[in-house]
C-alpha cells in the first residue's frame, strides 16, 4: 500500500469518527424541546431580533418567546431525520470508498465526493472527504496526462 492511500485512509477514518460522533449525538439528545439550555437559547435570540424588540415596546408583539420556542423546537423535532439520514449515508459512503479504495480508485474517489455531498451542513467532515476523493481522482500522474511517443 503506498503512502497515499495511507493518508486517504487516515484522513478518511477520521472523517468518518466526526460522521458517527454526530450522528451519536443527534440521535442521543432527544427531542430539543425538553432541553431548557437549547430553549433559553432560542428564546434569547427571538428577543434579539430588532423587530420582536421594536413590537414589544409598541406593544404589538405577537407571539410570546415561550409560545415561539415551542413552536420552533417542534418543528425542528419533526425534521431532525433528515440531517441523522445525510449523516448515515454519508458514513455508509465512506465506509464503502475505503473498502474499495485499493480495487478502484476512481470509484473511491467518487463515493468520497458524493458522502461530502451528503453532509455538507457540516464543516470539517465534508472538507476532509473531498481532500481524499480530488486525490483519488487525480490519479497516480497527479492530474497531469502523459503524452504517448507514436510508434511508427
Amino acid at each position: 500500500m503506498n503512502k497515499k492511500h495511507m493518508m486517504i485512509r487516515f484522513i478518511s477514518v477520521i472523517s468518518l469518527g466526526l460522521l458517527v460522533g454526530g450522528t451519536a449525538f443527534l440521535l442521543l439528545i432527544g427531542p430539543l424541546d425538553q432541553h431548557q439550555g437549547i430553549r433559553s437559547v432560542v428564546i434569547d435570540l427571538y428577543q434579539m431580533d430588532p423587530k420582536v424588540q421594536r413590537d414589544t415596546l409598541s406593544g404589538t408583539l405577537q407571539i410570546q418567546p415561550d409560545e415561539f420556542a415551542t413552536n420552533t423546537l417542534h418543528y425542528i423535532n419533526q425534521y431532525m431525520y433528515l440531517p441523522i439520514g445525510a449523516l448515515i449515508l454519508s458514513a455508509a459512503l465512506t465506509v464503502v470508498s475505503l473498502f474499495i479504495l485499493n480495487k478502484n480508485s476512481k470509484m473511491s474517489g467518487s463515493l468520497f465526493m458524493f458522502a461530502a455531498a451528503a453532509s455538507c451542513f457540516t464543516v470539517i467532515p465534508p472538507i476532509m472527504q473531498v481532500i481524499s476523493g480530488s486525490l483519488l481522482l487525480k490519479g497516480e500522474n497527479g492530474g497531469r496526462r502523459e503524452l504517448k511517443a507514436e510508434s511508427r
